[in-house]
């Protein structure tokens, strides 16, 4: 595979790639991941670690220098937060640290500040036909911001700016799960609290002093106690779980 996606979600006869193919490529961040985790055993060798870092160094050029790369940073909604997460995990993992700094720091300034309202709404995830299921997919994205901030030593989890803030961000669906207040946005799909368990369960590690993220992790786990976030996201055995229904 060739280290960029100039071709992704083309239309035929209408054009042959679009900036928003670009979200398609985040599960790539997993393949660092397991990259980095393989790095000690025997089944990567120093060339392979070697060839990989360049290639993904190489599709990161082409992300922040290409025209597909420059309409998908400029996206205002999850497209944004997703590019800023392969865009930091990628120069991260190929060595360009104060690249992925700089990134970083758009994350805070760019995104944190435009995406989330006073409340901790995401207005433009919102004004889509599935406002829950997308205002949780965007918070995926800062799932993995936020460790990548804390990796490169750029604070994403606790930035404010005039009263935007992630954390409120997280606060707004941790008040819908297993709570009498009903989710106020007309939504094509029924509210499903499990979309919400893998941001909840960040939230609790993240502001680990918060109770509403301790207390929301706690009941949600406790419901799905299956899904792999409950298996490899333990939280402390104190908590006790609480129906407020």
């Amino acid at each position: 595979m060739t280290p960029n996606l100039q071709h992704a979600q083309a239309i035929p006869g209408i054009n042959t790639g679009r900036g928003i193919g670009i979200i398609d490529s985040r599960a790539l961040v997993d393949v660092v991941d397991a990259i980095a985790l393989l790095q000690s055993s025997d089944a990567l060798s120093e060339n392979d670690v070697s060839a990989l870092k360049q290639w993904f160094g190489d599709y990161y050029h082409w992300m922040t220098t290409s025209q597909n790369g420059f309409e998908e940073e400029n996206w205002h909604n999850n497209h944004g937060s997703y590019f800023d997460m392969q865009a930091a995990a990628f120069a991260l993992f190929s060595g360009k640290i104060d690249e992925a700094k700089k990134r970083l720091y758009i994350t805070q300034l760019r995104r944190i500040a435009g995406q989330f309202d006073i409340e901790g709404r995401q207005m433009a995830e919102l004004e889509r036909t599935r406002p829950w299921h997308y205002s949780n997919f965007n918070l995926e994205a800062y799932n993995r911001l936020g460790r990548l901030g804390e990796k490169a030593g750029v604070d994403i989890w606790n930035f404010t700016l005039d009263d935007h803030s992630l954390r409120k961000g997280y606060q707004y669906i941790a008040g819908f799960i297993n709570s009498d207040t009903p989710w106020p946005w007309k939504d094509l799909d029924k509210m499903d609290d499990k979309k919400a368990l893998r941001n909840i369960a960040t939230a609790a590690h993240a502001w680990p002093e918060d109770p509403l993220f301790r207390d929301k992790a706690q009941w949600l786990r406790a419901k799905y106690p299956d899904d792999i976030t409950t298996l490899i996201a333990p939280l402390s055995a104190s908590s006790e779980v609480r129906d407020n229904r």
